[in-house]
């Protein structure tokens, strides 16, 4: 055959036609009628709250962690976001305060005030701030109106010794002094605050207040507001003194003055006019409150020796011997956080853990949960002799007469509970 009669050009054209159409054809039917292709998906990757993406959140290389499903604690539910339950076996909590983790009992689980256990008694007494009734409450959580008198919105209470009386101040100012006893109450001026009873009850010590400065005083008069007796000026001093009556009678108030860099004075301010020796009191923000001797304080004072965290101290402070034996107890807590069982023991809620400069903002302790420790008062000893099974912030406590209970309220619930001690 001869090639060279034929028209390569029109071949050539007609090949690359070919070409493009095929190619077009192609491209068409992968576009739009081609069947799509399985897509397996890629595992997703979880990071746990906190951690980074591709670290496991726990074992070690190699090791092969078992993801358990979510568990719900028992218990929990029902207890405030900063009360937890201290998770150990029920055969390690002990139903005794014996140094270990402890049982714990509520008995009023409302928001209360001002807790108290009367002299020779074991049943507390309290103000319900729920429903503004005053009861006594015992340790199967019975409670017993002591009046039907209803007092809402009591802002504080002063309570006597054996809680036949008490006096009510309220948020405008106003001053109530009710005896249970006769069911009957008597006002007292708005311009005294802080009270407190003496030892028998008899008399009370307070502060009035008023604008004038030169009206200021620290005065004594019998718990119906008569027999009024003033007995020291205290000008713009109020925020220094405490109304802080000894259980020997002898003391009144004191007056906490700073002395230097490193001591504060308690000045004891007696009824007569009486010029105690200061105590050099360690440290600064000084609160105290008598033994029940009436011989010696307990203290607390924050200085840059403790790292600013408040420490207790006791000290003698009464006749010639006031300011002598001022010795260290080596707790980290406040002394409202304590209470007395008897002249030679007590009992101290202490902060598990406290960050430095805690004595110069007590809030910040708040939400940290505390140890109970028994002091010698005589020997200066001291055991933790509980651990309470909830994570309480203990605010206040109280012993029964007979030594069996220890009553605390705590500052989440504002409820009250106890610990038995024997």
């Amino acid at each position: 055959m001869d090639w060279s009669n034929l028209p390569i050009k029109k071949i050539a054209l007609a090949a690359l036609f070919t070409v493009v159409v095929v190619a077009a054809g192609f491209g068409i039917y992968y576009l739009f009628f081609r069947a799509p292709a399985e897509v397996v998906p890629e595992e997703e990757v979880v990071t746990p709250p906190g951690g980074l993406p591709g670290v496991p959140a726990e074992g070690l290389p190699g090791e092969v962690v078992e993801v358990p499903g979510e568990v719900a604690l028992p218990g929990i539910a029902e207890l405030p976001e900063s009360v937890t339950k201290i998770e150990a076996p029920v055969s390690d909590i002990s139903t005794v305060a014996r140094g270990g983790i402890t049982q714990v009992t509520t008995t009023f689980a409302q928001p209360l005030r001002d807790m108290a256990v009367p002299e020779g008694q074991n049943n507390p007494v309290l103000y319900d701030r729920v429903d503004g009734y005053f009861y006594s409450v015992n340790t199967f959580g019975t409670r017993t109106r002591l009046s039907d008198q209803r007092y809402p919105n009591v802002e504080d209470i002063s309570w006597s010794p054996n809680a036949d009386k008490a006096i009510l101040e309220f948020p405008d100012g106003t001053n109530v002094l009710y005896d249970f006893r006769a069911n009957k109450q008597v006002s007292l001026p708005k311009s005294w605050q802080d009270f407190e009873f003496n030892d028998q009850g008899t008399k009370i010590a307070f502060k009035d207040i008023n604008f004038n400065l030169d009206y200021n005083w620290l005065a004594i008069s019998d718990p119906d507001g008569s027999k009024q007796k003033y007995i020291e000026p205290i000008a713009d001093k109020g925020d220094r003194i405490e109304v802080n009556w000894s259980k020997s009678g002898h003391v009144v108030a004191t007056y906490n003055k700073a002395a230097n860099s490193t001591t504060t004075q308690i000045h004891l301010i007696g009824q007569y006019g009486e010029n105690y020796r200061a105590i050099d009191a360690k440290g600064f923000g000084v609160q105290s409150k008598w033994v029940p001797d009436g011989r010696r304080m307990i203290y607390h004072g924050y200085s840059i020796d403790t790292d600013n965290k408040p420490m207790l101290y006791i000290v003698d402070a009464y006749g010639d011997r006031v300011g002598y034996n001022n010795n260290a107890l080596n707790l980290n807590t406040w002394i409202d956080k304590c209470t007395f069982e008897g002249e030679s023991t007590m009992y101290c809620a202490v902060p598990k853990y406290l960050p430095d400069n805690a004595g110069f903002q007590p809030t910040i302790a708040d939400e940290i949960p505390d140890y109970i420790y028994k002091v010698d008062l005589a020997s200066g000893a001291k055991s933790i002799i509980a651990e309470p099974e909830l994570s309480y912030t203990i605010d206040s406590m109280e012993v029964s007469s007979d030594g069996q209970y220890l009553y605390f309220t705590d500052k989440a619930t504002g409820g009250m509970h106890y610990i038995q001690l024997k």
